[in-house]
């Protein structure tokens, strides 16, 4: 880890480099400048290169390293040559790897793993050759796969060199293609989750409620019952839920293995974390010290009344977050019916990235004002947010980005070319 750290640290991507990433993730920057994602950019190059860099030193280590005294029935696990062709060495090791990885999509069919890894060896060398005519130059203490790689990139690069596209072609092309140059909304905001849970009226309502219906449960009703009046899972199967051990369902019923007799309706309602439950043992083995259960759960719910007060509050607590006597940051902190929070960056499409989709919660976000705290309530949660960067919709022009859309034709044309040439090697092969 210090070792990376340091490599990274010493890591310089030049501007090229710079320019070309943000150019092939530019969809994922949502076609924002380059001025304002290079920061972005710089540190993530930076780790590219010290992960290149420590895969160059693992390399040579691993070349320089020595083993002795194999006993025979090891010996045809040592690294050796097994593909050699045009300069490039491919070892039982690389080969090997390749098939476990062909055959855990092919049913362990090892023969036609085998098969396809090395078509696959020849057919990267052919590649690596093709590049190497163009001039393209690799590292040789990288890995074999790592060196493929490059060689493709290489290829890749040399054939967008060669294509010169004419004004009216690129032109067309953006014509074609203009929405994806769009500069689509998004913004950073800051949120905070909280629940609206059942209060303490709540829960005895509900509690009222399950000593009402335990009052009419017989070990002949109880399926009915349970399929009328049960709010979990198992309520279609008239609240059946098998042989159950003391601590399985995280321990609910362990009372009802200390007190509960077979073919009873257990007298009292069982608190748990998912409700209340009501009770029928339909059997009991001893020897297994399992019971046959089935249960009624009652779910305590939120009433209107406790909505309205939690939204009040939420009106209260939001004026002493404006005028400063409450920080939005310390929400978690001082709460606990705070679910999440955090900053979060909001997509046109509904996703907010760490979050997860939420249409109305987007929507609300891109209608409120930039840096005004604002709410909504969705069924059980209300969500306080406060908008704080904000990238508008623009309809870009071809002259904005004719950059852009130059480079978009000329790797579309080069990947057409390589696509072709990869078709070819494989009909080469016989695939």
């Amino acid at each position: 880890t210090e070792l990376m750290k340091k490599m990274r640290e010493k890591a310089t991507p030049t501007e090229q480099e710079v320019e070309q990433f943000y150019n092939k993730n530019r969809q994922y920057f949502n076609n924002v400048p380059l001025s304002k994602v290079k920061e972005q950019i710089i540190v993530a190059l930076k780790s590219e290169k010290a992960a290149l860099e420590y895969q160059i030193i693992l390399e040579k280590y691993r070349n320089k390293a020595k083993i002795e005294d194999i006993s025979p029935e090891y010996e045809e696990f040592r690294r050796k040559v097994v593909i050699e062709k045009d300069g490039f060495k491919v070892t039982n090791v690389e080969l090997d790897k390749r098939v476990l990885k062909n055959a855990s999509i092919m049913n362990g069919e090892i023969e036609k793993a085998t098969k396809l890894a090395k078509e696959y060896y020849e057919r990267e060398i052919k590649i690596a050759k093709l590049a190497v005519a163009r001039g393209v130059k690799v590292n040789p203490d990288l890995p074999l796969d790592i060196r493929f790689y490059e060689y493709n990139q290489g290829l890749f690069e040399k054939l967008k060199q060669s294509i010169n596209p004419t004004e009216r072609d690129l032109k067309n092309y953006f014509n074609k293609n203009s929405k994806k140059y769009d500069i689509l909304p998004e913004a950073v905001v800051k949120i905070v989750e909280i629940g609206i849970f059942p209060s303490s009226e709540d829960i005895a309502e509900a509690k009222d409620k399950a000593a009402d219906i335990l009052k009419t449960l017989t070990p002949e009703n109880f399926k009915e019952k349970a399929e009328e009046y049960s709010e979990g899972p198992s309520a279609k199967m008239g609240g059946e839920l098998g042989w159950l051990s003391e601590n399985d369902i995280d321990g609910v019923f362990k009372e009802i293995f200390k007190n509960a007799k077979k073919g009873e309706i257990y007298p009292k309602v069982i608190d748990s974390k998912y409700g209340l439950n009501l009770v029928y043992v339909k059997d009991a083995n001893q020897k297994s010290k399992k019971m046959e259960i089935s249960h009624i759960l009652i779910v305590p719910k939120v009433s209107n009344k406790t909505i309205e007060n939690k939204l009040k509050e939420i009106e209260v607590l939001k004026d002493k977050i404006a005028d400063g006597t409450v920080n939005l940051d310390s929400l978690p902190k001082l709460r606990n019916d705070v679910i999440r929070s955090g900053i979060f960056k909001v997509e046109s499409d509904g996703t907010i990235q760490g979050f997860g989709n939420n249409e109305n919660l987007t929507k609300a976000i891109f209608n409120a004002p930039l840096k005004n705290l604002s709410s909504i309530v969705e069924g059980n949660r209300i969500y306080i947010f406060d908008k704080i960067e904000e990238t508008e919709y623009k309809k870009v022009t071809y002259d904005e980005v004719r950059k852009l859309v130059r480079e978009d034709y000329l790797n579309e044309k080069a990947q057409e070319v390589m696509k072709k040439q990869h078709l070819m090697l494989m009909e080469e092969s016989g695939l």
